[in-house]
């Protein structure tokens, strides 16, 4: 999480060059605060970027500025995302887990919650939350299990932890919490909401 991001920052810095942009790909950690240590050119020439998951196949990617980070910088990020990565920018504040998670959180967490009052299976619920709403093929629980119910987890604990000003009543079902403790992570392990068996037709 951060101390492993600000330990690795602190070993790179002092081998960037001086006209060298920094960024971190990051699902909500507060860009800021990863910072945290590094010289005040570096911090200027820094912001956060988000792709979204999968990258090779999502277009958005959120990118976070600081209140230090050299505007220049940030539209450098951009035009370079847009025009080489071929991306559609989307600029974000530094909150916790910026724009997408804070809406994707909050719907696979409904999702699951109306799934439950309404006796869906999790085959129908991804039927209903894939193409038919616009959204990613997978649906919901299968691009759970792309994305990782370990990624999954650390942006509901982060939404909950740095959002002491605001009113957060997100959290983590049960069942949820066992695959966590199961390490039944999604595609990573094999195994999530779907589970994936050699010469399974």
């Amino acid at each position: 999480g951060l101390e492993v991001k600000r330990n690795l920052l602190a070993r790179i810095a002092p081998h960037i060059r001086p006209d060298a942009l920094l960024t971190t790909n990051t699902s909500g950690l507060p860009v800021a605060a990863i910072a945290e240590g590094l010289p005040q050119g570096l911090r200027r020439r820094w912001c956060g970027t988000h792709f979204f998951n999968p990258p090779r196949y999502m277009q958005l990617v959120e990118i976070i500025a600081t209140p230090e980070t050299d505007p220049a910088a940030v539209a450098a990020i951009t035009r370079f995302a847009n025009v080489h990565l071929g991306k559609s920018v989307v600029p974000a504040n530094d909150r916790p887990n910026f724009i997408a998670n804070r809406i994707g959180a909050f719907s696979l967490l409904n999702t699951i919650r109306v799934m439950q009052q309404q006796g869906l299976t999790i085959e129908e619920v991804d039927a209903l939350t894939g193409k038919p709403l616009g959204w990613p093929k997978t649906g919901t629980f299968r691009l759970a299990d792309m994305v990782g119910l370990d990624v999954l987890g650390s942006v509901v604990r982060n939404f909950a932890a740095n959002t002491k000003d605001e009113r957060s009543d997100l959290q983590l079902p049960g069942f949820l919490e066992t695959m966590l403790e199961k390490k039944w992570l999604g595609d990573k392990t094999g195994q999530g909401f779907y589970k994936k068996e050699l010469g399974a037709k």
